[in-house]
């Protein structure tokens, strides 16, 4: 499946998203009503009774998962990997236990008999998030490509830009991207979408940051020097676009992780622009709507 834009990837992702919910609930209440007929022995179990305990325990594993993402957050989980065990171990023992305290209650069971009616629930929601994982997982990932394209796009853009106006100035760099924006550079005032990183302003279309690339005229003509590059948290990946003197006479941006990206800021040619980027970044995270 092919999208003509993110927003459309995204979208498809969102409905796909209330689709498995809906059906992660219904097939929850049948297996767990099956499980309660067939673990706890009670024939006579009501239709919204098994139905009242689904939707409690989809809240509680709900609750266990936020509560646990919130916990990895507050100690600084240090890779993805712990991410998703804090999540996975610590979120679903919160939803587990929860949920067989509701079904031990309601049917003044053991609750080692509640554990075992819960168990055939966690078997459709084990199913629901596999889906879901399947179905939406792709069309986030093929948005954030197409984002990511666009994003090289606009930086190629500004590059050619930036050769049109030295031609055009007896080789002379422009002190700002402002004087980019106007006739004769190509870049329109009224929308310098070029000058806008798509997948920040995704997640901060209300942003007060002005341009979302950092620009510092070279101060010599090194081949190694950085002119352009993302601000940090452009890209949620941790990847940036970044545009060196050396890819000739219309600069073209290259794909650097960040640990690449640092150990380019280390070379003693990109010591001016390293200090300037980090004074940048440093007024733009403190900004009220910019995001880390």
């Amino acid at each position: 499946m092919t999208f003509e834009t993110s927003q459309e990837a995204f979208r498809f992702a969102e409905r796909a998203f209330v689709a498995v919910a809906i059906w992660q609930i219904l097939a929850s209440w049948g297996m767990l009503h099956l499980g309660l007929r067939l673990t706890i022995r009670q024939p006579r179990v009501k239709c919204w009774s098994s139905l009242a305990l689904a939707v409690g325990s989809n809240i509680a594993l709900g609750a266990g998962l936020v509560v646990s993402v919130l916990l990895a957050i507050i100690t600084n989980s240090p890779s993805p990997a712990g991410l998703v065990a804090i999540v996975l171990f610590l979120g679903l023992g919160i939803g587990a236990t929860l949920s067989c305290v509701f079904i031990k209650a309601a049917f003044s069971v053991s609750f080692a008999r509640a554990a075992r009616a819960w168990s055939w629930m966690l078997a459709a929601t084990a199913v629901s998030v596999a889906a879901m994982v399947f179905v939406v997982q792709p069309a986030v990932q093929r948005g954030f490509e197409r984002d990511l394209f666009v994003c090289c796009g606009n930086q190629g853009r500004i590059g050619s830009r930036l050769s049109n106006y030295r031609h055009w100035n007896d080789n002379k760099w422009p002190s700002t991207l402002d004087a980019l924006v106007g006739e004769g550079y190509g870049l329109s005032p009224l929308s310098p979408v070029a000058m806008h990183c798509p997948l920040f302003r995704r997640i901060c279309p209300s942003s007060l940051r002005k341009w979302d690339y950092f620009y510092l005229p070279p101060a010599n003509e090194d081949p190694d020097r950085i002119i352009l590059c993302d601000f940090r948290g452009n890209h949620s990946d941790g990847t940036r676009w970044v545009i060196q003197i050396k890819q000739g006479d219309y600069p073209y941006p290259v794909h650097m992780r960040e640990s690449e990206f640092q150990a380019a800021l280390a070379d003693p040619a990109n010591a001016d622009f390293a200090k300037a980027l980090r004074q940048a970044e440093a007024v733009v995270t403190t900004a009220p709507t910019a995001r880390e």
